[in-house]
This record gives structure tokens, C-alpha cells and sequence, in this order.
């Protein structure tokens, strides 16, 4: 549920739904979305963690995510 309606705001967003659409796709992106919130809640902040995360900031770079469109949709995803 989480995961649908993060999605479903993204898609609102004709900036964001370009960059999904060129670099991937929703579907596959829930499934890393999903996986992402789990293991933040489970605990485990070791160097694979921290490693992965330095890997989807350096893949959100590299197609022009700006910082303030990742930083406002986890804010949307923390207030539902």
C-alpha cells in the first residue's frame, strides 16, 4: 500500500513520470521500493547497506534526479 501510493503521486508529477519512463519503469521500481522500505525496517544498517545506498543516490545523479523531488516523495510516503 505504501508503495502504490508512492508511486501514484510520482505518476502526478510530469517531470518525475519522464524520468521513470526513460530510465525505467514503475513496476520495477515498486519492487526496489518495496524492498528498500523493508530492509530500513529491519535494523541492519551495515557496509551493504549503507553501499546500496550510495548506489541508488549515484544511479539517481546520473538521470537528474534533483534532490528535492526524492527528499518531498519520501516526506509523501512518511505522511501516509
Amino acid at each position: 500500500a505504501i508503495v502504490d501510493a508512492f508511486y501514484r503521486n510520482l505518476k502526478n508529477e510530469a517531470d518525475l513520470r519522464a524520468i521513470i519512463e526513460e530510465h525505467s519503469s514503475v513496476e520495477r521500481l515498486s519492487r526496489t521500493l518495496a524492498v528498500h522500505v523493508q530492509e530500513m525496517f529491519q535494523g541492519t544498517m551495515d557496509d551493504t547497506f549503507i553501499q546500496k545506498r550510495l548506489k541508488i543516490a549515484q544511479v539517481h545523479l546520473h538521470i537528474g534526479l534533483l534532490p528535492k523531488w526524492y527528499m518531498s516523495s519520501f516526506q509523501d510516503m512518511e505522511q501516509s
